[in-house]
């Protein structure tokens, strides 16, 4: 197990292995910048803030998920973050520009905010509980077996497509 308790910086073009058994905790604001993350059945769990600022990819090797009970920002550019991993959220996940794109995602609590930003859904997206909110655009499929969508900042709209 490795904690980061300061920040962190993926900057690299490089591939970053999450291999087997290994468990990165974050509490920190952690800045996604440049590389693939290759998770090998490994886990990250996030508490902190997490800021994908890049068009790349959590790839997907064997098994591996991204636990996020704090904060997730997909920002900066205008391309697309792939998340191939199982990504669970109890916290936020934001998507303010570009697109958001996931494989695996469920929420059991906290907040799915489109704020500019597109969300895609490789397979539906699955909302357990907590709330979608925003105005904005997922393309995919939506699962809501306990979750509350709310169109809009003020007057504004979601478009599932």
């Amino acid at each position: 197990m490795t904690d980061f308790d300061g920040d962190l910086t993926l900057s690299t073009g490089n591939i970053k292995f999450l291999q087997t058994g290994r468990v990165i905790n974050t509490s920190a604001t952690t800045h996604w910048t440049g590389g693939f993350i290759d998770f090998q059945n490994g886990t990250w769990n996030n508490i902190g803030t997490f800021h994908a600022s890049v068009d790349s990819s959590m790839r997907l090797g064997t098994f591996g998920e991204f636990n996020n009970a704090g904060t997730f920002v997909r920002d900066t550019t205008t391309g697309t973050t792939s998340i191939q991993t199982a990504f669970n959220n109890s916290g936020i996940v934001e998507a303010q520009t570009g697109t958001l794109q996931f494989n695996n995602y469920t929420q059991t609590n906290g907040t799915l905010v489109l704020n500019g930003g597109i969300v895609t859904a490789l397979s539906p997206l699955n909302f357990q509980g907590g709330s979608l909110v925003g105005d904005g655009q997922i393309v995919g499929s939506v699962n809501n077996s306990g979750g509350s969508i709310s169109p809009g900042f003020s007057a504004g709209k979601i478009d599932i497509t």
